[in-house]
């Protein structure tokens, strides 16, 4: 009796187990990748998994956002942002579905208050479709009104339910892009001007009266952060290789202000260490309640990431790994440029290690690479030795080994700068 052995290979998408035959020819159906209502920062890499089995298989996939998030932990809302971006330059990205109840005005009212909502939105409107969870009814219709409120309080510089998101969308017309930054063709010229810019924007942000006082003595520093950040997105997140404009690209900001317990923030980081004793440090200082007074900040971009850029722009170095190139933009004058107004451009990332010295925290994450610095237990120094720059892998808290992770599109930098500190 002849015994013929089949092998078969499984792939677990979503939770199903799928048997799949010819692994690497087979063309799956579409599938959705849901993004968890409960969703957490560790949850994203999971996300990225899918989105690369997916690949694998060459599949269609339907990425679902819920309506609303249970909790909101460091960084989570830019983090997944990021992740929308990939999936957008996924080849075989399909539709984009909303997990809302209804399409009532209250409803989409509440829906617009999830800042991940409007950017995943705008960037998915036309070639992929913006649609409703339940039954896969269109919401373009009903999600119009909101998109033209946003858009007319970021031209403005105004914020949103007390938040600063501000979105220039590359595949929009000239006239959408927010004059806050400049133009399309052109950052703005000083970092005075911006600061007149967002002072209402910003400034809304802080709607507790009670810290009046810092708000005043910290709105430059947190201007200095969005001008030189932005001004590298700027110059890093537009363009491809070939200087061609990419398509379906955005560049923002998103800042906001929280408080809790330093109790409270150690358990929601407790599985982190580095942001475990980044709010365990002695450097922060409580209010009467044993409150943090914190200003998040992000900025991202959906260009090609700190390396390929860094490369095509560096093409006679050779041997560089992705984490000695993020050391070298760290590097002040490492990617240094001069424009006709003599404006030296290599002292971007720099200046915000120094702003940050002795009170902040830096994650980035490009590429394959997510790293950490906590700016109180490793202070700013002034150096020009790719060796000597102190960045910690995200996941393992290693400083010589760092992690190959799922490739993101873009690049996100998001910022802790405490209102208040002892140092």
């Amino acid at each position: 009796m002849l015994i013929r052995i089949v092998k078969i290979n499984i792939v677990i998408i979503n939770n199903n187990i799928i048997f799949v035959n010819n692994y690497q020819n087979h063309r799956m159906s579409e599938f959705t990748i849901t993004i968890k209502k409960s969703a957490t920062i560790d949850d994203v890499e999971s996300y990225y998994d899918l989105l690369h089995k997916s690949a694998v298989v060459r599949a269609t996939v339907d990425l679902c956002l819920p309506a609303e998030f249970s909790h909101d932990n460091f960084g989570l809302v830019p983090q997944l942002l990021q992740f929308v971006i990939t999936w957008i330059r996924y080849k075989k990205s399909k539709r984009l579905l909303i997990d809302v109840v209804n399409t009532e005005k209250e409803t989409i009212e509440d829906l617009y208050k999830n800042e991940l909502i409007f950017p995943s939105v705008i960037l998915a409107w036309y070639n992929n479709g913006v649609y409703q969870a339940s039954n896969g009814e269109t919401l373009s219709g009903v999600l119009n009104f909101k998109n033209r409120e946003f858009i007319t309080k970021m031209m403005a510089g105004e914020s949103v339910y007390h938040k600063l998101l501000l979105a220039n969308f590359e595949h929009l017309p000239d006239e959408y892009q927010l004059p806050c930054f400049g133009n399309r063709y052109e950052f703005i010229r000083t970092e005075y001007n911006l600061q007149q810019n967002l002072r209402k924007g910003i400034g809304d942000v802080f709607y507790y009266t009670t810290i009046e006082p810092e708000f005043v003595s910290i709105y430059p520093d947190l201007v200095a952060i969005i001008y030189e950040l932005m001004k590298n997105t700027f110059e890093w997140g537009k363009e491809d290789e070939d200087n061609v404009p990419l398509e379906t690209n955005m560049r923002g900001v998103l800042a906001k202000f929280f408080k809790k317990s330093r109790k409270a923030l150690l358990e929601d980081m407790g599985n982190h260490k580095g942001l475990s004793a980044f709010f365990a440090s002695g450097g922060h200082k409580e209010n009467a309640k044993g409150e943090l007074y914190f200003v998040e900040i992000s900025i991202f971009d959906g260009g090609i990431g700190f390396s390929r850029k860094y490369r095509s722009r560096h093409p006679d170095e050779t041997d560089l790994t992705d984490i000695n190139i993020l050391k070298k933009c760290l590097i002040k004058h490492n990617t240094s440029a001069k424009t006709l107004e003599k404006d030296d451009k290599g002292i971007g990332l720099d200046r915000i290690l120094r702003v940050l010295d002795g009170k902040g925290f830096l994650r980035i994450k490009t590429g394959q690479l997510c790293v950490y610095r906590d700016l109180i237990a490793n202070r700013y120094q002034d150096n020009r030795k790719t060796e000597n720059m102190v960045l910690f892998d995200w996941k393992s808290q290693n400083t010589e080994r760092y992690t190959k992770f799922r490739n993101s599109e873009g690049a996100l930098i998001t910022i802790l700068y405490p209102l208040a500190s002892n140092i």
